[in-house]
């Protein structure tokens, strides 16, 4: 069973990389339980005062779980980790946090047809909670919170587009909203936050290779059907993702986050 060491990037606004300034990276080493498969991590949001990642890969005839991982971002230490409340076969794809509760985008691999969930879990806890929109395309790779709504990146032809959607509700408010005319196929190599005005959407085109990210940022919810509005493209550092692939990044009200795991 292999460890999962994730690199932590931390960014300006407009993408900047700051590993090489006055504030580092971090590395800091996931151990799955006794008896879990290697769990990927696949998202990250922040609470207001750490970085929570999540995982996927749970393994309900072992009895594990996806889990929460939370980390000090100011020094990498991890705080803890503990397990979450769900009960797909898939795990996680993304998170984002809404002020209270953590929000998950889970993917049911194993349905009939298979789908993806969003569901909400206790900061603390990692307690299941509620869960609304079932019967979500496995299309979705992304979640973000906008201080209102939950904006769900879904891959589509030739573009990605975002479904808003009411957290008290779960009914789709706006529908096709365009977050990309930038790139195309933008699928699992794209993530979505939210910086207080805009939808800020990064894009890697290339799997396993040196690529570029691309943070772009567009304008807020637009009418059922409208697009983004492009309000400004920015690269950061180039890397290569290796043993991982690195599509989920966060907003610290100054500071942008991703990361890259072997």
């Amino acid at each position: 069973m292999a460890n999962r060491t994730v690199t932590v990037y931390k960014s300006h606004r407009r993408g900047a990389n700051l590993g090489n300034g006055g504030i580092r990276n971090f590395n800091w080493t996931y151990v799955p339980g006794s008896g879990a498969e290697d769990q990927n991590v696949t998202g990250v949001t922040y609470d207001g005062k750490y970085l929570i990642f999540c995982t996927d890969e749970p393994n309900p005839a072992l009895g594990t779980s996806a889990r929460f991982v939370v980390v000090d971002p100011a020094s990498g230490a991890l705080i803890r980790n503990f397990d979450a409340g769900i009960i797909s076969d898939g795990g996680f794809r993304d998170i984002c946090w809404d002020g209270r509760h953590i929000w998950g985008l889970d993917y049911y691999a194993n349905d009939a047809v298979p789908t993806c969930a969003i569901s909400k879990y206790d900061r603390n806890t990692g307690g299941l909670l509620r869960r609304i929109a079932t019967g979500l395309s496995t299309e979705y790779w992304s979640l973000t919170y906008d201080g209102k709504y939950l904006l769900a990146l879904r891959n589509g032809a030739p573009q990605c587009y975002a479904d808003v959607f009411d957290p008290r509700t779960g009914a789709i408010v706006a529908t096709k909203i365009l977050i990309s005319t930038f790139d195309t196929g933008l699928s699992i190599h794209a993530g979505i936050t939210w910086d207080g005005k805009f939808v800020i959407n990064k894009s890697c085109p290339q799997f396993f290779a040196a690529v570029a990210l691309n943070y772009q940022t567009h304008h807020r919810r637009q009418q059922d059907g409208g697009a983004g509005v492009l309000a400004e493209c920015s690269t950061s550092r180039p890397f290569t993702p290796r043993g991982g692939e690195a599509h989920s990044i966060t907003w610290d009200g100054k500071y942008l986050y991703d990361f890259t795991q072997v």
